[in-house]
């Protein structure tokens, strides 16, 4: 459809009413060329996450009830993203902290180094 006008709103609810075959001919053109536009390395998840968004609007009731499906999927997997990214961040924070406590823990040695070779030195005193 890129090289087309994509149709207006007022046209796509005709489509829906009158030509239900030709909106989905038309979803199905956009889902692939969106897909194909996109780098090879992410086609088969991609493919992966449209069949599971098409298995959604088969199984729901009617045009709502699969908004309100996909929506589902949307926020239960921006949940797991946002869990995946607090673990990140808490597991960075404590390798921050882990970090810094050795680094201390060197400083304490160098001082105890310094002070013990400072003692044994004759110019110390």
């Amino acid at each position: 459809m890129s090289q087309q006008t994509f149709p207006d709103f007022d046209t796509l609810m005709k489509m829906a009413k009158n030509n239900p075959e030709q909106l989905e001919h038309l979803l199905r053109e956009e889902v692939n060329e969106v897909i194909g536009s996109a780098s090879e390395q992410h086609h088969h998840r991609l493919r992966g996450l449209q069949f599971q968004v098409d298995a959604q609007r088969i199984i729901a009731k009617n045009p709502m009830d699969s908004c309100i499906r996909i929506s589902q999927m949307m926020h239960q997997s921006l949940g797991e993203l946002h869990t995946t990214l607090n673990e990140f961040s808490e597991q960075h924070d404590h390798s921050n902290w882990v970090l810094n406590d050795l680094s201390d823990k060197q400083h304490d040695v160098r001082d105890i180094i310094h002070f013990q070779q400072n003692k044994q030195s004759p110019e110390a005193t």
